[in-house]
């Protein structure tokens, strides 16, 4: 005799798997609506580019219906951004029948792409991300992520960059055929256009007191997921923060989302702060005096600002060996790449303004970047135009 619970279990699972299959018959069938669905990072929630295309619709073009994927839709959305369970019935419908396609993230996995659909891939690699990606690594990528990868490429229609470094390694090494455009970068417009208040409101949220600056430390991930790396003298370096720029600092640590959970184990204390849960990495940036970082793209983002940009990488050799080989040469970036706290303190001891800022204006000009803060404008009217608004 079969259980009442058990085979209430098993119709209930043949009705979900028939609503499935309802879906992916009909949703293909429905008229297309004035709707844009978002992704950031496979669900984690409002951020990157993604984010502020995303509030600038909602702002300027509120007849447009937006939907994100998100892991927690019980997170704190804005009114007019409707949360979706990410991989659930539900986005899969609104995948079907949107317009347009936001996503940031090359693996989720999508139904085929309708005609009259427009997909816009952001990317997440900011003005220039320091390692190789994608084609330029693919024996070091899993083949499911190679095959995920082309296909998402072959249904983009559109890639953007502001810089022509980047904009020829879309065009060469993403698998991908379609146009790439020079457009500012949407996750830059807060950085060089910060709402007013936002450093107090961040320095509230974080209880830490108005008259501290702060150093924010933001190493890349490793594939070791090992926190030992990350673990060093904060108190020495902020001693050398305050000698060089002659203010008191506290130091953010961020840890890169793959490995965040690792921020548990750290010690921290008045000086060091923890923000690997703050939701927004463009905000921190804004908020920051300076930054330290080893071989991410958010050296770039905060350079841009002209803020104090130092790169601490212990292990280089390594890193190169074991997890990516670099996009460009060292020697042409605006920033050394200290190996030791002793190179990292005296490199901010010998801090010059004027030779930073000439470094940098000197290497952005070489990659051809054109970028004024009004990426979210750009790409929200480029939706809006496929919306018909």
């Amino acid at each position: 005799m079969i259980c009442p619970s058990t085979l209430a279990r098993h119709l209930r699972g043949k009705w979900q798997k028939l609503l499935d299959i309802a879906v992916d018959a009909i949703a293909p069938l429905l008229p297309l609506q004035r709707k844009v669905v978002f992704d950031n990072f496979g669900g984690r929630g409002m951020g990157d580019d993604p984010k502020y295309i995303a509030l600038y619709l909602k702002k300027h073009y509120p007849k447009a219906r937006l939907i994100w994927l998100a892991a927690n839709p019980q997170e704190d959305f804005p009114e007019g951004i409707e949360p979706i369970r990410i991989y659930s019935r539900k986005a899969r419908y609104h995948l079907y029948t949107a317009k347009v396609w936001v996503d940031n993230f090359k693996s989720l996995p999508k139904p085929e792409k309708r005609t009259g659909q427009f997909y816009i891939q952001t990317w997440h690699g900011g003005i220039l991300g320091l390692k190789q990606a994608e084609a330029q690594v693919e024996e070091q990528l899993a083949p499911a992520y190679v095959a995920a990868a082309n296909r998402d490429a072959q249904m983009t229609d559109l890639m953007y960059s502001d810089n022509d470094f980047v904009r020829n390694i879309f065009q060469t090494s993403f698998w991908y055929n379609g146009p790439v455009l020079k457009k500012n970068l949407p996750r830059l417009a807060p950085i060089l256009h910060p709402a007013e208040g936002l450093r107090a409101e961040i320095q509230k949220k974080l209880h830490i007191p108005p008259e501290k600056k702060m150093l924010l430390y933001a190493p890349t991930f490793r594939q070791n997921n090992e926190a030992s790396l990350y673990f060093w003298n904060y108190e020495k370096v902020l001693e050398a923060m305050a000698r060089r720029f002659g203010q008191s600092y506290v130091l953010l640590l961020r840890l890169h989302p793959n490995v965040a959970k690792l921020a548990e184990g750290f010690r921290y204390s008045d000086h060091v702060i923890p923000a690997s849960s703050y939701p927004d990495m463009q905000e921190l940036i804004t908020a920051a005096d300076a930054l330290i970082t080893d071989y991410s793209s958010t050296a770039f983002d905060c350079a841009i600002t002209r803020k104090p940009v130092f790169l601490y990488g212990p292990d280089l050799t390594d890193y190169l060996a074991r997890e990516r080989s670099l996009a460009v040469d060292l020697k042409e970036l605006p920033f050394k790449i200290n190996a030791t706290i002793e190179e990292l303190c005296a490199d901010i001891a010998n801090f010059s303004p004027m030779a930073y800022n000439r470094n940098v204006d000197a290497f952005f000009n070489k990659i051809g970047l054109e970028e004024n803060g009004e990426g979210d404008r750009q790409i929200a009217e480029i939706i809006a135009k496929q919306l018909d608004l």
